[in-house]
């Protein structure tokens, strides 16, 4: 594979992998206030780490998760509700380390059928460049 189509390729996979996104953090400084707020919940978890096993701790951690996740994707219903963005914009939810069943679960929540199906068929198009 020639240089160009490699680093073509990359650029379109990379774009459903959070971290490797060029785009990744780049809005960081907009969302301060967001930011502090979550900071503060996880910290709160944290904190009472010491006052509970660690089978608490992971109760009330999953159920930050869950929140959180909870409030991210209304937010984006909300958006996407409102008639921003056409269909061809995907919404979805990247977090870290996803595999593409979690992706496309989060996307179901957001778009309409069409959409997650295009996403479906992006996914399996990914090629295997490195061993």
């Amino acid at each position: 594979m020639s240089w160009p189509r490699l680093l073509v390729q990359c650029d379109r996979d990379w774009q459903w992998s959070p971290c490797d996104s060029l785009h990744h953090l780049a809005l960081e400084g907009d969302f301060t206030a967001a930011v502090e707020l979550l900071d503060a919940l996880w910290e709160e978890v944290e904190d009472d780490e010491e006052d509970y096993d660690d089978e608490d701790m992971d109760d009330d951690y999953s159920r930050l998760c869950n929140f959180v996740h909870g409030a991210f994707a209304e937010a984006l219903r909300e958006v996407r509700t409102a008639g921003i963005f056409g269909e061809e914009v995907t919404f979805n939810i990247l977090m870290g380390d996803q595999g593409d069943d979690e992706r496309l679960e989060n996307a179901s929540l957001l778009n309409d059928t069409a959409t997650v199906d295009r996403l479906r068929i992006d996914l399996a198009g990914y090629i295997q460049v490195l061993p």
